[in-house]
């Protein structure tokens, strides 16, 4: 479990002000009417942000526990904790052409995975990972440094290149439209596309106060935030903007609102999504992801609060100057 925990960050992960969430002004808040905001966020070209290199922060809090409940007693008979902490930071120059893309990435885990039994401690099982682990892409070949400490599991740590070049045509078929990879990282459970178009939508945010827009010299900030509380209060009108309800009844609005709303966010204790675009000059600069979620179903309950911060037009870093003394590895961190 931690050596695939472990790749995936591997694979996945991943200036002043540079992977902060956009800072909020109250004092630099203005009046904007739904198509204003829409005309605003439609006007951004993000094939042209998306040509130059960006940087991705990601930082990570979680922690869960498990009740395994016996069949026949409906007793507990043991508990699975874990918690664990993901601070990363990836640099991408990403490009049609193979031989110019570009990825560097530093990520720092700490993950701990603990499971008690009532009856019977010698039982008891607890795993940890912690340390570093940095990935780099270039020339067509992946290359990894793991310096990672874990109580259960044997790691290849050290650096090492895949013996595995990434062809163009391989690439063609992973890769076809930089746009895709924000799409990938932000589906956070708000449509991007339907924000940016869709002037009905924003206006009901705009009248909840779940959407402002903030002015400072030449940047525009547009920031939401939704709550569970805010999404169940403005339910009737966000099903207005969703559907034609010209004909429906009172009963129409309480079933749909219990199935589109009240039953997915059911589990949810607390749910908050905050997300900021940074404009400026008609182009996205930054674009920013702060949540806290907690839920419990089905004796498993989870708390994930964490910052995911795109940076567009940053600087790529200097790839390591020792890459040719990388081994070379069929497999990473030695998982198979």
């Amino acid at each position: 479990m931690l050596v695939l925990f472990a790749a995936v960050v591997l694979m996945v992960g991943c200036g002043e002000g540079q992977g902060d969430f956009p800072e909020i002004n109250e004092n630099n808040q203005v009046e904007m009417s739904a198509e204003e905001v829409t005309t605003l966020l439609s006007a951004v070209n993000m094939e042209t942000e998306t040509e130059e290199a960006m940087m991705l922060s990601i930082d990570l809090e979680i922690s869960a526990v498990n009740e395994m409940m016996d069949f026949w007693s409906n007793t507990k008979f043991a508990e699975t904790s874990i918690d664990g902490t993901i601070s990363s930071k990836t640099y991408m120059f990403m490009h049609d052409d193979i031989t110019e893309v570009k990825m560097l990435s530093e990520n720092e885990i700490d993950l701990n995975v603990s499971t008690t039994y009532v009856n019977d401690s010698s039982l008891d099982e607890e795993e940890s990972l912690k340390g570093s682990l940095n990935a780099y892409f270039t020339d067509q070949y992946l290359y990894y440094e793991a310096d990672l400490e874990s109580s259960t599991e044997v790691l290849d740590n050290g650096k090492y290149k895949m013996n595995l070049g990434i062809t163009q045509t391989m690439w063609d078929e992973l890769f076809t439209n930089p746009e895709d990879l924000l799409d990938d990282y932000v589906d956070a459970g708000i449509d991007i596309d339907q924000a940016i178009s869709d002037s009905e939508m924003i206006a009901v945010m705009l009248d909840a106060e779940m959407l402002k827009v903030y002015q400072s010299g030449g940047e525009t900030t547009v920031y939401i935030d939704i709550t569970k509380q805010g999404i169940l209060d403005h339910a009737y009108d966000m099903l207005d903007a969703m559907y034609d309800t010209t004909n429906w009844s009172n009963d129409d609005y309480v079933e749909n609102k219990i199935n589109e709303f009240e039953m997915p966010l059911e589990m949810f204790t607390a749910f908050e999504l905050e997300v900021a675009f940074v404009i400026e000059d008609d182009k996205m600069t930054k674009m920013g992801y702060q949540f806290n979620i907690s839920g419990e179903e089905d004796g498993m309950s989870i708390d994930i609060t964490g910052t995911m911060v795109f940076d567009m037009f940053v600087e790529m870093p200097k790839m390591p100057n020792d890459l040719d003394d990388y081994e070379l590895t069929e497999f990473p961190l030695g998982m198979f």
